[in-house]
């Protein structure tokens, strides 16, 4: 049910699917960290190079990152339907250190890529 034409997602009301109800919030959280960011940017964009504004919003936008990742893994664990693949297929796969010798070298240029490939839609299901 819809109480807002101007605004469909926000003044969305779901009364019965708990999936539905948890996908909403997600949608929200995300617009409004998306709005956020674009302030961020433009404002990163108008600052002049090596600046301290610059450093701060780099800082920020940092953090939001890590705040939207947090929320993402914590959503994840909410519901295992079909909002839970939708989460899921929106956040980067984690990808690990390839493998290097003792001198520091990497030993497989290719890990990274393979280990991506392999875990790409791996990750949806499980």
């Amino acid at each position: 049910m819809f109480r807002d034409t101007a605004d469909f997602v926000g003044s969305m009301k779901v009364i019965t699917s708990k999936n539905n109800v948890a996908f909403y919030q997600y949608i929200i959280f995300m617009g409004a960290n998306q709005k956020k960011m674009t302030g961020l940017t433009k404002t990163y964009e108008a600052a002049p190079e090596g600046s301290a504004l610059r450093d701060s919003i780099k800082a920020v936008s940092i953090a939001l990152n890590t705040e939207v990742a947090a929320f993402q893994k914590k959503s994840l664990m909410k519901t295992r339907h079909f909002y839970r693949m939708m989460v899921k297929m929106s956040m980067d796969v984690e990808l690990p250190e390839p493998p290097r010798d003792s001198n520091g070298v990497i030993t497989d240029s290719n890990f990274v890529y393979n280990y991506y490939i392999a875990h790409f839609w791996t990750m949806l299901i499980e």
